[in-house]
């Protein structure tokens, strides 16, 4: 089963984007990210706490023909409880800083990304926020021993 997209998730991740937390000041000089859509899909709605790194692909949808390129170290990725509260510290990219291109129609990234177990319960539903820019888009999980 593929997990996808929360309204109230992407919400909070442009909560998050405006009061410009989840971004760097150098990434507020950046160009926005235009006629773009972001989507987050986890391979599994449920999550080990054990795993080292997760499957995590992030799916742009573009309807404009520019090119566009950004670099993963401008993701901002946070972990939001049931509540909406952020866990500090439950998630971070181990990943090169690759430069991303992005071209008219669909482009996959598929960045190594690191749940930290301490902060996150197991049986615990959570949201997963990434945030490039000025999109955000979130996904649902469930923590497992």
């Amino acid at each position: 089963m593929i997990a996808r997209f929360s309204v109230a998730a992407a919400l909070a991740g442009f909560a998050l984007l405006a009061t410009g937390v989840a971004h760097s000041q150098d990434a507020k000089d950046k160009p926005k990210l235009g006629s773009m859509r972001l989507v987050v899909v986890l391979k599994d709605k449920e999550i080990s706490l054990k795993e080292k790194q997760y499957p995590l692909v992030i799916v742009f949808q573009s309807t404009t023909f520019k090119e566009q390129r950004f670099k993963r170290s401008e993701y901002f990725f946070a972990v939001l409880d049931k509540h909406g509260v952020q866990v500090e510290n439950a998630v971070f990219l181990d990943d090169e800083d690759k430069e991303i291109v992005l071209k008219a129609g669909r482009t996959e990234d598929t960045p190594k990304v690191v749940l930290n177990p301490h902060g996150l319960q197991a049986g615990q539903e959570y949201q997963l926020i990434c945030v490039v820019r000025n999109l955000a888009s979130a996904v649902k999980f469930t923590a497992k021993e």
